[in-house]
């Protein structure tokens, strides 16, 4: 079961907040977010929020690792297939250009898509089920108001 659970709360923090960051990325004024990053971090929290606040469940918490593999393995791959040649700057530039920052291009923003958003969002919503789980202790204990 809490294999379940933690799929669960990895699509919404991954999957469900990548459809809400394309609506944020659609909706946001251009201009407002500096870097892709903001709408990943939003919806993250967005979704770590709707899907925890109305139960405690520690599996949330830990949504981030998988992501964190992933995003591991994107930068590996990347480095693999790196030559200064045609890259025509350092490997710690480009890896920064290309998964963190706002000067990728054409092909390589994928890398802040696939890897980078997924990570981002799971941060988020692990962060935001943390804080929300520490505010419903009276749902999680069954104690209401009165007692």
């Amino acid at each position: 079961m809490l294999l379940v659970r933690y799929v669960g709360h990895l699509g919404s923090a991954t999957l469900a907040a990548g459809v809400i960051s394309v609506i944020l990325e659609i909706l946001l004024p251009r201009g407002t977010s500096a870097s892709f990053s903001l709408s990943p971090l939003l919806a993250g929290a967005i979704m770590g929020y709707l899907v925890n606040r109305k139960m405690r469940d520690l599996s949330a918490r830990w949504v981030w690792i998988i992501p964190l593999v992933w995003l591991v393995y994107g930068i590996q791959d990347a480095t693999g297939s790196f030559s200064q040649a045609w890259a025509h700057e350092s490997l710690s530039a480009y890896i920064w250009d290309n998964f963190f920052g706002t000067h990728c291009s054409g092909t390589e923003c994928l890398n802040e898509l696939l890897f980078t958003a997924p990570f981002l969002s799971s941060v988020a919503y692990s962060i935001t089920a943390y804080f929300i789980s520490k505010n419903i202790r009276d749902v999680a204990t069954g104690a209401g108001p009165l007692g």
